[in-house]
């Protein structure tokens, strides 16, 4: 049954010249979120669907680990990896929120001394 779905949901084309293209037909909404984020960063909607593929294929990775500790018996060692995982997840999340908010206040500062300098470029007093 699973296999059948993934079939439908993927068409996989080869060609000697190029890497494997993968083509997944994708919801309304995720068509929407595509969208904008498209429009956003102004990359292609190619590299942005590449960028989520290699992002969820480490998440799907380390489960499949998980899994396979658990189908030995190693559940406490497969509790130990996703816990790591997780960790990982959050501090490279908090380390994105940072340069964020750095990069934010760089450009807030760099507005504020445009307007203090004026259309002429000189410092308004």
């Amino acid at each position: 049954m699973e296999t059948m779905v993934i079939k439908r949901a993927l068409k996989i084309f080869t060609s000697p010249s190029r890497a494997p293209r993968v083509m997944v037909q994708l919801s309304p909404e995720a068509r929407v979120l595509l969208d904008c984020m498209t429009a956003a960063s102004g990359q292609l909607k190619l590299f942005l669907i590449a960028e989520l593929v290699d992002a969820a294929l480490l998440v799907v990775a380390n489960a499949l680990e998980a899994i396979e500790y658990v189908k030995v018996g190693w559940v406490e060692e497969a509790s130990r990896l996703m816990l790591r995982f997780a960790h990982e997840a959050i501090s490279d999340l908090a380390q994105q929120q940072l340069q964020l908010e750095q990069l934010v206040d760089v450009r807030i500062i760099a507005g504020k001394r445009a307007k203090r300098r004026g259309s002429s470029g000189r410092a308004i007093l």
